[in-house]
């Protein structure tokens, strides 16, 4: 199915099957996705800024470059995600798996990765408000 250049504001998605969805500069801004489908959907240039995406799959999605600040994406499966260069800025990651996510070049200001699972993550040159690197693995139960 192609929904590309989609006007999604608000609209409620939850617990939708969106396999294989192209969203492609789909408008998501404050789209409530909790429990979606995404296997093999496409976000690329997606705007999803404030979406609610609670546990949704995003394993191996390409995400880079995306704006994703705001976003609840509590407990979702981010495993092998290219975030690169993504905006996380306040971004609510808590029990989310990064596990292998590339997060190289990513904005990370003030994002929530409280109990999330951070195994194996790519993180270089990413973007930490007066925090070392050290910190933002030691201190994960605290907002960044």
């Amino acid at each position: 199915a192609i929904a590309q250049q989609a006007n999604l504001q608000g609209v409620d998605l939850s617990g939708l099957d969106l396999t294989g969805v192209n969203l492609w500069n789909a408008d998501l801004t404050g789209a409530i996705l909790k429990g979606a489908k995404l296997d093999e959907a496409s976000l690329r240039q997606a705007i999803a800024q404030d979406a609610n995406l609670q546990g949704v799959n995003l394993m191996v999605m390409d995400l880079s470059g995306m704006d994703l600040s705001g976003l609840d994406l509590t407990g979702a499966n981010l495993t092998g995600a290219d975030l690169r260069g993504a905006n996380l800025s306040k971004a609510n990651l808590r029990g989310a798996n990064l596990s292998k996510a590339n997060l190289r070049g990513a904005i990370l200001k003030h994002a929530d990765f409280a109990r999330a699972e951070l195994n194996m993550v790519q993180v270089f040159n990413i973007r930490l408000p007066k925090q070392s690197l050290y910190s933002f693995f030691r201190r994960r139960e605290t907002q960044i």
